[in-house]
């Protein structure tokens, strides 16, 4: 039976520009998998690695090795915060700050240089790669963006902070912690962390705009904030125990327990995870149920619907229009609830 997805999804594939395309919806007696002709197994998640992040840090505090409330300087030093925050307010970031993005500490990937462009601007028109000091450094050479624990500033610098209070507590790589604590437990064969060495002949290319993005250097720099790689079918293994509690204490993932920040309009952000919740003009009047998890840069997103137990697993791979995948998402939430 040709259903309402399928209608717009062969319509959606000839009329945007994207990579490929790739949808995984599943809900209580319901699935529904879609891969445009040809599509690579694999793709880069981006951002949404920030969910794997999350979940390492719960597993820390779930075992007493950390606290939201541990303060960044006691586990890497007053030193490592210099310059990214307001003076004095180094040894007062919390790990529940970089979570929420309330450290005010400025983002080295997406904000500018002072008269300059945003790494992403400049490795779009030339591939590099950086390491977690030079992250670091071109954070402190942005400024500050503002006060600690006040509103939400979106920062990958957060998650590469995090990343490395991780490997200071737990001792292994973060590459080696999603295998051994994640992938291996979940049975996630496809599903790891680019470090440079990987072969790429299986993993969809993106695209900025028209035109191929072979960014290699610059996916294998981003790790802890957006360098895993993974399948559509992995991906949602992974949301169905973020949200279920087979990982770590569900407290940490229930969005009824989350404080709500307003980050990039219409999204919100909580601990560690966004929502998506749209204003009915958004949605031709219709009422859709918010949604709870998060996306990336690739133009993948991985959402929960706790009210219908819907998840919604899709890549688009286009990294120009923003927008593009959002646009995808809403509009299978609102045909699959008539199914």
């Amino acid at each position: 039976m040709v259903t309402k997805v399928d209608k717009y999804l062969d319509k959606f594939v000839t009329s945007q520009t994207a990579g490929d395309i790739k949808v995984l919806i599943e809900a209580p007696g319901f699935e529904y998998r879609f891969e445009s002709e040809s599509a690579f197994p694999l793709h880069y998640i981006a951002s949404s690695t920030k969910l794997y992040t999350n979940a390492l840090i719960f597993k820390l505090v779930d075992n007493g090795q950390l606290g939201l409330d541990t303060r960044v300087a006691d586990v890497l030093g007053t030193e490592s915060l210099l310059g990214l925050t307001k003076p004095r307010n180094e040894s007062l970031v919390t790990i529940e700050h970089l979570l929420t993005h309330t450290s005010g500490i400025s983002d080295y990937f997406g904000d500018k240089l002072p008269g300059r462009n945003s790494l992403f601007d400049e490795i779009v028109n030339q591939d590099r790669g950086w390491s977690y000091q030079d992250a670091i450094e071109r954070t402190r050479a942005i400024g500050v963006h503002g006060e600690l624990g006040k509103s939400a500033h979106y920062s990958d610098t957060n998650y590469q902070l995090l990343g490395r209070v991780f490997e200071t507590i737990n001792g292994n790589s973060y590459a080696s912690a999603v295998r051994n604590l994640i992938a291996i437990p979940l049975g996630m064969e496809n599903t790891f962390v680019l470090t440079g060495s990987e072969d790429k002949s299986k993993i969809s290319k993106m695209l900025y705009g028209n035109r191929p993005l072979n960014i290699d250097l610059a996916m294998a720099s981003t790790g802890c904030d957006g360098g895993i790689v993974s399948t559509t079918d992995e991906t949602m293994k992974f949301l169905k125990s973020y949200y279920d509690g087979s990982l770590f204490s569900p407290d940490f993932a229930d969005p009824t327990k989350q404080t709500w920040r307003k980050i990039f309009p219409p999204l919100k952000y909580g601990l560690g995870q966004m929502k998506l919740s749209l204003p009915s003009f958004m949605t031709g009047f219709r009422s859709l149920n918010p949604l709870y998890g998060h996306s990336g840069a690739s133009g993948h997103v991985m959402y929960f619907d706790p009210i219908s137990s819907t998840r919604y697993v899709a890549t688009v791979n286009q990294t120009k229009d923003r927008s593009l995948v959002y646009k995808l998402l809403i509009n299978l939430q609102i045909r699959v609830r008539s199914i």
